[in-house]
């Protein structure tokens, strides 16, 4: 038995429509109807879930860090490749790995240093993926995973910190 719809006058099976109480819509139209009133309160109240988003922000702060830091542990080699990926078109250097050619070690082979994720931000021991040459970019091969530290010395490093970077580039 079909049915017309009061909305777009199509004939369809009754199993394809909703009953409303102005009368019956089909499915499709009933479906657009409830994106439109959602897009027009959302419109209109765009204000008030701004407000309600940062209120609840501020709220669950430290949650909202904790699971950021979770996130990051659970898949730090997606999060460098990401990271990487933005500063090789900043810098506009090749770029072609995947998370497979990232090797991350327990221990820095520059400094020795045990390699772990640092909750807030950078630290000394964080795992940094360096380029062995600079300019062929982020390649295959050309990538090693060493701590911040040692991938920074090149700015800021005392001299037994430098000879241990060249001991790593004579290798």
């Amino acid at each position: 038995m079909l049915r017309t719809c009061k909305k777009c006058q199509r004939q369809l099976p009754k199993e394809q429509f909703v009953h409303m109480k102005r009368g019956h819509e089909c499915i499709d139209c009933e479906k657009e109807r409830r994106e439109n009133s959602r897009r027009i309160w959302r419109t209109k109240n765009g204000l008030k879930i701004k407000q309600y988003d940062r209120e609840r922000s501020l709220k669950n702060k430290e949650r909202n860090k904790e699971l950021y830091h979770k996130s990051r542990q659970r898949d730090i080699k997606g999060w460098m490749i990401r990271s990487i990926k933005a500063r090789a078109k900043r810098l506009n250097i090749p770029f072609a790995i995947t998370k497979d050619d990232i090797q991350i070690p327990k221990i820095c082979p520059v400094l020795g240093i045990e390699l772990k994720l640092g909750v807030g931000g950078v630290k000394p021991w964080s795992p940094s993926v360096d380029r062995i040459i600079p300019s062929l970019g982020y390649i295959k091969g050309n990538i090693s995973v060493i701590s911040w530290r040692a991938n920074e010395l090149k700015h800021n490093a005392s001299i037994e910190e430098l000879e241990k970077v060249l001991i790593y580039m004579r290798r």
